[in-house]
């Protein structure tokens, strides 16, 4: 996580990352985004296709739909 905090291209945006364990990712997201004023969260996806997100859920798509701040999501 630190090389990735740490790689940030513009010396002006200041980046914290914040590992979560939690057995509802999303939730624990959105928690601890407020809990330490975040102002973006910063999510991967497995690209599934839409059968395999119907069955398993996305705990992106829930991030993306629950949270009250930008969500920025990467392949």
């Amino acid at each position: 996580m630190d090389a990735v905090s740490k790689s940030t291209l513009n010396p002006n945006v200041n980046v914290n990352a914040i590992t979560i364990r939690s057995g509802i990712v999303s939730d624990a997201v959105i928690v601890a985004t407020k809990k330490h004023k975040r102002d973006l969260i910063v999510m991967g996806s497995h690209g599934r296709n839409a059968i395999k997100r119907l069955l398993l859920g996305s705990e992106t798509h829930q991030g993306l739909t629950h949270s009250h701040i930008p969500v920025l999501v990467l392949r």
